[in-house]
């Protein structure tokens, strides 16, 4: 099977989105399918090439995808189009590409529950849809549509590190993943090193006035982007998603898992699909003494880590998000809706 993935972007490969795609392009590709990622140029970005095979799979750019699809559909020729669903502000983006693509077998692949409408909408003629949760899924049917849900997958030999256990780590540390509570900790406990990890791109001055706010504090750090794992999760003591955003699902918290790191996640969105067991979920309105408990509990009581640890590589052990279970259901629904039309 001939498959096109189209995309936000696709590098650097450090957000959920990007990740999950990734993955399963992976999967597919080993297993004989023919893949190709047709990825967004990030404008905030230094241009990368056109053509590129340096993940595995063709990954073709365009700073203007609206106009190239057409040039990109002659040229590889799919039997079907997954196209991804993200946040509000790439509705218009995700538009373009399923009606681009309505002649062929489509299927969008939401990352966010606010992409959700796009399911539902009559004029895009989508064959069907995968969500990366049940809560996505749900937003789905709340628009009169269907969508089957299908979790990410993290391939534990790939996350599985030996941490340090000595830092609390945030990923993406913006103000809709709650970097503000983060900070009122790190305030109230100078004695943690904290560590806010960037992912999505951050504007410069934002960068800056990250950094000079971390000096000021004297126990936060502030750190580059990251592609791999150990380098990631290899200091981490607890994982910190207070996140006031619904997340679709929670990437980072199954990845901390797979290495029994501790998690602490509101509950919002799919964070409980993913943290699932294997971390403390927090009401979505608790305030800074809720999380300054419940971090305190872990850091300073070791009988507590050590349960909550032991609770976290369990539930790192859940089977339904190994590539190849993953893989066996996407490629189910792509068959499928191949072989409708």
């Amino acid at each position: 099977m001939r498959i096109l993935f189209a995309t936000k972007d696709h590098l650097p490969i450090v957000g959920g989105a990007e990740v999950t795609t990734h993955c399963v392009a992976t999967e597919l590709e080993r297993r004989g399918h023919s893949v190709t990622v047709f990825a967004r140029q990030d404008p905030r970005l230094a241009p990368l090439a056109e053509v590129d095979r340096s993940l595995g799979y063709l990954t073709l750019r365009s700073d203007s995808p609206e106009h190239a699809l057409d040039g990109v559909l002659d040229s590889c020729a799919p039997d079907v189009v997954v196209v991804g669903g993200y946040h509000a502000e790439t509705d218009a983006w995700a538009r373009s590409m399923l009606e681009g693509a309505r002649q062929l077998p489509t299927l969008l692949h939401l990352h966010d529950y606010s992409a959700a409408p796009l399911a539902a909408d009559p004029g895009l003629e989508v064959d069907a849809v995968v969500a990366v949760s049940d809560f996505t899924a749900r937003e789905v049917e709340a628009h009169g549509a269907r969508a089957i849900s299908i979790p990410p997958a993290v391939e534990r030999r790939r996350y599985r590190v030996s941490s340090s256990r000595r830092v609390a780590l945030m990923i993406n540390p913006i103000i809709q993943k709650g970097v503000d509570l983060v900070w009122g900790l790190a305030e109230a406990r100078p004695d943690i090193e904290f560590a806010l990890t960037r992912c999505w791109y951050i504007a410069p001055e934002t960068v800056d006035l990250l950094e000079v706010r971390a000096r000021r504090l004297g126990n936060v750090v502030i750190r580059p982007a990251v592609h791999e794992p150990g380098r990631l999760y290899g200091d981490a003591r607890v994982v910190l998603i207070p996140s006031a955003y619904p997340e679709a699902w929670g990437r980072t918290a199954a990845e901390a898992q797979m290495s029994g790191i501790p998690v602490i996640a509101s509950n919002v969105g799919g964070l409980a699909e993913a943290v699932g067991e294997g971390g403390i979920l927090l009401d979505a309105d608790a305030g800074l003494d809720s999380w300054l408990h419940a971090l305190s509990n872990l850091w300073d009581d070791d009988a507590a880590y050590r349960s909550h640890a032991a609770r976290a590589e369990q539930h790192g052990l859940r089977t339904d998000l190994d590539p190849r279970a993953v893989g066996d259901r996407f490629e189910a629904v792509l068959v499928d809706v191949v072989d409708r039309l």
